[in-house]
């Protein structure tokens, strides 16, 4: 089995303030609600890359008329020694676990942003340094105008950088890059490859399908995989 490659992120340094610089960071994977209401502020799960002795995470969100885009980045102390003691949660390798706060969205009618984010896609292998990464769509959410009913937090869009792995009931899960294989895995409804598990930038959704699959409530739906 290939599992994710943990890459430590490319440093752009651009000056901010004195002995401290920005270290710009890919998102490996992002989850957000499916629909929310305009103008009301939503939380987006999101998985970045994390240096070594890295602080100060910024989710980097900007909101403009067509999309919301994450551009992370660390404020690293230059002189600093890397310690363990970063915010960074057992079920974590190399990466941080965390979330991006999204202003509300502007919507008259019902319409859809896209999400998007810097992401490799590649990059590391092109020798891009990481202001050079590209902004990829992982996705898009729906926005509506009137308010959503009390209801479970699923359906959930999803995508970025997994793997799949196969638990002791013979089921394959769907593991993000970045997290390791104990709370953050997720029964995979519909795999439409049994045998190879590599690394690949996936799409898809988490929901609460009419029937339990491989005993699970809550499943990701993929949609596709590249």
């Amino acid at each position: 089995m290939r599992h994710f490659l943990f890459v430590g992120a490319l440093a752009g340094a651009v000056a901010c303030e004195p002995d401290a610089m920005i270290v710009r960071v890919d998102v490996r994977w992002m989850d957000w609600p499916a629909e929310v209401v305009a103008n009301v502020p939503f939380k987006t799960h999101l998985i970045v890359a994390w240096t070594c002795g890295a602080m100060g995470f910024r989710p980097g969100a900007a909101v403009d008329l067509s999309a919301v885009t994450f551009e992370p980045y660390y404020v690293e102390q230059v002189n600093a020694i890397c310690a363990l003691d970063q915010p960074v949660s057992l079920d974590v390798f190399g990466s941080l676990d965390t979330a991006g706060v999204v202003p509300g969205l502007r919507a008259d009618f019902p319409r859809t942003y896209e999400m998007r984010a810097a992401a490799n896609a590649y990059a590391l292998q092109l020798g891009l340094n990481a202001d050079g990464l590209p902004i990829r769509t992982f996705g898009e959410v729906k926005v509506v105008v009137v308010s959503i009913p009390e209801r479970s937090p699923y359906p959930r869009n999803a995508a970025g950088l997994a793997y799949q792995v196969r638990d002791a009931l013979g089921c394959l899960r769907i593991n993000p890059s970045g997290l390791y294989p104990t709370r953050s895995t997720i029964v995979i409804e519909n795999p439409v490859d049994t045998v190879t598990h590599k690394t690949a930038f996936v799409r898809g959704y988490i929901y609460a399908p009419q029937a339990p699959v491989c005993g699970q409530d809550i499943v990701f739906h993929l949609v596709s995989r590249n």
